[in-house]
C-alpha cells in the first residue's frame, strides 16, 4: 500500500514530511515533539513519530505558522448559477 504523502490529502505525517513542509529539519520537529509543542504518537517498537492532520493544523495555528495554507485546498470560485 502506497502511503499518501500529498499534504492537501495525507492525514498522518511524519517527522520528514512536516520538515519538509516547514522547510526545517527533521531533527526540528523531533524536538517540537519532545518539548510538547507538537502532539504525536509513536509507532510500536519504533522510535518513528507519527503526527495527525488535526494536530499540525492544531500547531500551525497556535504558534501562526503560515504553512497552514499549505495544508488547505485552493480556493475555488463559486459556481455561477442562472436565476430565472
Amino acid at each position: 500500500m502506497k502511503r499518501d504523502t500529498n499534504p492537501l490529502t495525507c492525514q498522518l505525517f511524519t517527522t520528514g514530511q512536516i520538515a519538509k513542509i516547514c522547510s526545517v529539519a527533521p531533527r526540528t520537529v523531533a524536538q517540537w515533539c519532545d518539548k510538547g509543542m507538537l502532539a504525536y504518537y509513536r509507532i510500536p517498537s519504533s522510535p518513528d513519530r507519527r503526527i495527525t492532520r488535526a494536530a499540525l493544523i492544531a500547531f500551525f495555528r497556535k504558534w501562526r505558522l503560515p504553512m497552514l495554507d499549505q495544508l488547505s485546498p485552493p480556493a475555488t470560485a463559486p459556481s455561477e448559477t442562472t436565476v430565472r
